[in-house]
């Protein structure tokens, strides 16, 4: 198993590239390029106190993105307005671009008159009955709410909308969610057992040093302290096997999607031959991200098993 500060190293690294804030991720960036002192400090310190400046900022740019909707009419500014309406839809990095760069850019077509199409004259009856059903039926709770409201809309412009914008800008909010939620709950759980592996190689190292009388009560609570690193590793490894049969699940969904777009002749599917292929492949990263941790909990379960062992086989 690595040391302490290895794994601080490598778990810093982590965050900076699978937690979806970005300001986090630049924080975590930050702390590699420093030393150890620092990334402690990101692992002890930043990364809670960063939490608020997060939904702060978040707050800010979702303010802005809805004062420019309402006051940039569809009628008079529609690229300026449609960009603004995804972009509160969106994930994190939509919002942000939208602040920085998209306002300026959707704002710049309004002003050179450049065409803008609703794609409501590509709909077909089979569209709208398409999106009938995902509103009851998609996995996901966000495109069934999406898919509803075109459904209630009822004009070919929201039908159209939604498949070739809002569908994926879901899959953008899905993924985003999915990920902070884990992110946050690995987070606590690799804190918890880095204090854990702490305090068993305190207790087994005083194990060792223990003399007389105090040698067997030194030895047990080594024991006791690696058995609950164990402990902590467990549910550990069964969240992260969830992780991968929720991902498994979005992959096959994604994948008949993708099929669906391949062979699909509307052009209101058009942008979805290139987006559900990429939002299959997000999901496959996730997976492979749960099995890139569930090996390093197997390494710290199995290393927890084998100092007990050591711990409680006589000496020959």
């Amino acid at each position: 198993m690595e040391t302490q500060a290895e794994a601080e190293r490598m778990f810093v690294r982590w965050l900076s590239t699978q937690d979806p804030r970005a300001m986090i991720r630049s924080r975590a960036r930050v702390a590699i390029l420093s030393d150890q002192a620092a990334r402690t400090t990101f692992l002890t310190e930043t990364y809670t106190r960063v939490l608020p400046d997060i939904a702060a900022t978040r707050a800010r740019q979702t303010e802005y993105a809805t004062r420019m909707v309402r006051t940039h009419l569809a009628i008079y500014h529609p690229w300026v307005n449609a960009t603004g309406l995804r972009a509160l839809d969106g994930a994190e990095a939509r919002i942000a671009e939208f602040s920085s760069t998209g306002y300026s850019a959707a704002a710049a077509k309004d002003r050179d008159k450049v065409p803008f199409d609703t794609g409501a004259g590509g709909v077909v009856p089979e569209d709208r009955t398409f999106v009938a059903e995902l509103a009851v039926s998609a996995l996901s709770p966000v495109a069934r709410e999406r898919a509803a409201r075109a459904v209630t809309d009822g004009t070919d412009a929201a039908i159209a909308e939604f498949l070739l914008y809002r569908w994926a800008i879901s899959a953008e909010v899905d993924i985003e969610v999915f990920r902070t939620d884990h992110v946050a709950a690995e987070f606590v759980r690799w804190t918890d057992v880095r204090d854990a592996v702490v305090a068993a190689e305190s207790a087994e190292q005083l194990a060792r040093d223990a003399v007389g009388d105090a040698a067997e009560p030194a030895r047990a609570e080594a024991v006791r302290a690696w058995e609950a690193v164990g402990a902590q590793a467990s549910p550990a490894l069964a969240a992260w096997a969830a992780h991968q049969e929720s991902t498994q699940v979005q992959i096959d969904d994604w994948q008949r999607t993708a099929t669906t777009a391949a062979t699909s002749t509307s052009p209101t599917w058009r942008l979805l031959k290139v987006d559900a292929p990429a939002v299959r492949k997000l999901w496959l990263a996730e997976q492979k991200n749960a099995a890139a941790r569930t090996a390093w909990w197997t390494a710290v379960n199995e290393h927890a098993l084998a100092r007990v062992a050591a711990l409680t086989t006589p000496a020959v």
